[in-house]
Order: structure tokens, then sequence, then C-alpha cells
């Protein structure tokens, strides 16, 4: 029963009085908790050994060329600057850069969702937008999450939809899906605070990304929990 209430939130299919269940027995049960945390953590490790490492690796590292070009462009006009323009490139080097941070400590999330649907049973209309995210065609996922979510308004599918939004250079709207979220509806409440975090700092909100890396510090899950504690030390 626990492993198939766990099995079943993971792919989205829990009924409502399931859904009750599963919260009731993470607010109380710690060794549920703790199996959620577990599976999620296998899930993301059985994704990351299927999917095409290369095409993860050569889509972040496109991701990090296309914000760090803005440095380019600073060094190009800092040379026409000269002596003037010293001042402000050493306060440019001493200050936090949030776009740099970003982009030094960013990954796409993977899909954990659409495989456990995919070995049981044919794909459904949601299934194959997991599917689309999976590829990489964010903009198909996005159409599809935004339609799935007018009928069901779930919080995991939000939490792909953000990062389908983010994944497509659209930090604003995937900030604005993640605050959204309330925790006690998605098993991905500490991905959430990270991924937020993330989105702060590169806009150089600072302060409040400190309030969701300290949440995420503070909480149960050990995601990203070390990487949390060196990236707040450098804000």
């Amino acid at each position: 029963m626990r492993e198939e209430l766990i099995q079943k939130h993971f792919s989205n299919q829990l009924s409502e009085e399931e859904l009750h269940a599963f919260h009731q027995l993470k607010e109380k049960d710690a060794d549920f908790l703790k199996e959620v945390h577990e599976y999620e953590s296998l899930m993301t490790a059985v994704q990351s050994a299927e999917k095409e490492q290369l095409k993860s690796e050569l889509q972040t590292l496109e991701r990090k060329r296309k914000k760090t070009s803005l440095y380019s462009k600073f060094a190009v006009a800092a040379s026409f600057i000269g002596v003037i323009g010293i001042g402000s490139m050493i306060f440019m080097n001493s200050a936090p850069s949030g776009t740099r941070l970003f982009a030094d400590n960013f990954e796409a999330y993977p899909n954990v969702i659409a495989p456990i649907t995919r070995s049981a049973n044919p794909i459904e209309d949601v299934n194959k937008y997991f599917v689309a995210y999976e590829k990489g065609e964010y903009a198909t996922a996005i159409s599809g999450f935004k339609q799935q979510l007018k009928e069901n308004d779930n919080a995991d599918l939000r939490f792909y939809l953000a990062m389908a939004l983010l994944n497509s250079e659209n930090e604003d709207d995937a900030l604005l899906e993640l605050n959204k979220i309330d925790p006690e509806n998605t098993g991905f409440y500490p991905q959430v605070l990270w991924y937020k975090a993330l989105i702060l700092i590169e806009q150089n909100d600072f302060n409040n990304a400190k309030n969701a890396l300290n949440e995420l510090i503070d909480g149960e899950s050990e995601y990203k929990k070390e990487e949390a504690k060196k990236l707040i030390q450098k804000l």
C-alpha cells in the first residue's frame, strides 16, 4: 500500500482520498517520508542513467554560454573605456554576479515521472508532454502542461511547467509558477526552493534567494543541501 502510494504520487495518479492519505503519512510517519525521498533519488538516478548524458551536458553548456556571453560584451566595452572604467570593473569582479552564479549552479531537472508511466501504460496526454520535456521540446511541454493544469491543478505538474519555462529562458514566468506551489501538495518542494533560489540569484535578489536556500538547508530532504550551504556563502 505504501509503495503503491509513492509510485502513484510520482506518476500523478493519486485520487483525492489517496492524496490525503499520502500527505498524512508524510506528516506523521518519518519512515514513509524517508521512503519518498529514497524513491525520488532512485528515479532521478535511473533517469540520469538512461538519458543521453551528452545531450544534457550540451544543453547546460549552451545555456551557460548564452548567460556568460554578457561578460564578453563588458570586456570589449572596457577596452574602449580604459582607465576611467577600471574602478567599475574592479567592483564588478569583487561583487557577486547573479548571472554567473546561476550559470555555475544550473542544470536541467530530469523527468522522473514519465518513465514510470511509460513502462506500464500507453502514453496518455499528460505523459506525452513529459516525454516532450525529456526530449528538450519545451514549447510543446509548456503548452501541454498549461492545458493539463486547466483541467487538474496538480502541484507536481506545475513544477515541471516551471522547469520547462526555465529551460526556455523564461525565468520570470518560471518563478511565478514556482511561487504558486504549496509545499503540502508536492514531493518536489526541495527542488522548488533550489530553482527558486537560482532564479532570484540571477535577478540579483540575494536576500530572497538566501531565504529560499536557508529553508532548503533547514528541511528534511538532502536534495542540494550541501550545494545550498556553499552557494549561500557566495551571496
